[in-house]
């Protein structure tokens, strides 16, 4: 599926989500956008999105987390999980130490064949289970187990209901001294022009959230992670400048410029 494609598929959600005035037309999108061929765009999506990587500032961050993440690993001893492990993006970032192992955790089960024609070309990460579900519900890992747990651009697409309840099973999961690491775009601070563009195309027009796998872009979740109740929080927040890509990226990155990120130890 070319990229073109893909941008007549988002302006025809789009033109349809502007004109939602009715439940009918409003359960209509919602029973598209769960369906197998809308979650199948969205991995191709996801996948095509690659090339469109490595503004400088999130190379920083990506950085900094995964440096901390085989630090952690290695002093607290233990595996590892993503939550939101999508095509696979974090492999080529991602170094364990010696018996830390790997698990990946997508509710989309058409992630699954690229992540793992991602894992082949990363023959040194050692995948330990593949899990097909949310992090709602971790009750298949075991309390006090892992030594990290960690998202990237994942919790602006958990229901918002549910985020409480994945924060909480991320604590229950991680072993003393373990830490939970992330890297989200967030809502921009109040009274700005960006954030009521944010609030117009998620919260009221819903239009973000189908095109891009429910990730709503004015989330404040910064402030749920700091309300987890963690014992240790170090947060940084910084919005990425304008850096010279395509019209079409730059227009979209205006909406997910604000980023926090940073680690909380259990």
């Amino acid at each position: 599926m070319g990229l073109f494609t893909l941008r007549k598929i988002g302006l025809a959600v789009i033109g349809i989500s502007a004109v939602v005035g009715s439940g009918l037309s409003s359960r209509f999108l919602d029973t598209l956008c769960s369906s197998s061929a809308y979650k199948s765009y969205f991995a191709t999506l996801i996948k095509m999105g690659r090339k469109y990587q490595g503004h400088s500032q999130v190379t920083d961050m990506d950085k900094t987390m995964f440096k901390g993440i085989k630090e952690t690993a290695e002093q607290v001893g233990g595996d590892v999980l993503e939550i939101g492990s999508g095509t696979g993006n974090a492999l080529r970032m991602l170094s364990l130490p010696k018996g830390s192992e790997f698990i990946a955790l997508d509710p989309n089960p058409h992630m699954e064949k690229h992540f793992r024609e991602e894992l082949d070309r990363f023959p040194d990460v050692k995948l330990k289970a593949y899990l097909v579900q949310g992090g709602e519900d971790l009750s298949g890992i075991a309390s006090d187990s892992l030594a990290v747990v960690f998202v990237c651009d994942v919790l602006c697409s958990v229901p918002e209901d549910s985020l409480d309840q994945l924060l909480g099973e991320v604590k229950r999961v991680l072993k003393p001294g373990g830490r939970f690491y992330f890297i989200e775009h967030i809502a921009d601070e109040s009274g700005t022009w960006r954030r009521s563009w944010q609030r117009l195309l998620s919260s009221q027009l819903g239009v973000w959230p189908r095109l891009f796998g429910n990730c709503h872009c004015d989330r404040d979740t910064d402030k749920a992670i700091q309300m987890a109740g963690f014992r240790e929080l170090e947060m940084e927040k910084a919005y990425l400048s304008n850096e010279e890509k395509s019209l079409f990226v730059r227009k979209f990155m205006y909406f997910i410029a604000y980023f926090v990120s940073g680690n909380a130890k259990k």
